[in-house]
């Protein structure tokens, strides 16, 4: 379908931020299909969690070109693709379409690359409510030495365009969940240390699948 095929269809455009790789935090999970994809947020923002890392960023361009967009899920090899075979010079591009007259039909995405268009399906089901993850404060000293995950920790970096060089923090309320923080670009990641008990309730992984999907308010991030 194009997008003058069907003039009730909601269209969005998005640009991504081409520094940051926000595919590496998606989730290679099939059981969680939602988790494996790129939420786009309808505050413009490029949101992924694999269930232990969280990556927000702020989109270069977020268009909503006709109708009402309420958020929509890309699939995470749809966004690789995009940025690998983004043409030279540009940042990835992606054009959203969701029909408003077929609940059936959850929409499509197309990613415009050097050789072409990729298109594929939007992931069907709602985006967990990432914001009540995010933390309310944390401390403004690096975090102390606290085992995590090595390989986690470049891909939260690598989603967040910091060229593997990322600054830890400690969240005020619980020193072992990691925040890792940027002003550039308006990017934020939080991360689960290793140190936690079997019967915690407080991993991202248990948050995510406890949240009822609701819609939230915009922030400032």
């Amino acid at each position: 379908m194009s997008e003058s095929e069907s003039d009730s269809a909601t269209a969005v455009h998005v640009v991504f931020e081409s520094e940051a790789k926000i595919y590496e935090a998606c989730s290679t999970d099939k059981t969680q299909p939602v988790l494996t994809g790129v939420y786009i947020d309808p505050a413009g923002l490029a949101v992924a969690s694999d269930g232990f890392i969280l990556a927000i960023v702020q989109l270069s361009k977020f268009e909503v070109v006709r109708g009402q967009f309420n958020g929509a899920t890309i699939p995470g090899e749809l966004v690789r693709k995009a940025f690998k075979q983004a043409p030279r010079y540009s940042s990835p591009e992606i054009h959203l379409l969701q029909p408003t007259d077929n609940p059936r039909n959850h929409g499509t995405a197309r990613a415009f690359v050097k050789d072409g268009v990729l298109e594929a399906a939007l992931i069907d089901g709602s985006f967990p409510t990432w914001r009540t993850i995010l933390p309310e404060s944390f401390t403004s000293a690096p975090a102390p030495k606290l085992s995590f995950n090595s390989f986690s920790a470049r891909r939260l970096a690598a989603a967040l365009g910091l060229e593997g060089m990322l600054s830890l923090y400690t969240e005020a309320r619980d020193p072992n969940r990691l925040i890792a923080y940027t002003d550039r670009g308006n990017r934020i990641g939080v991360m689960m240390g290793l140190f936690f008990t079997a019967a915690s309730e407080d991993t991202i992984t248990a948050r995510l699948k406890a949240i009822r999907a609701e819609p939230c308010p915009t922030v400032t991030l």
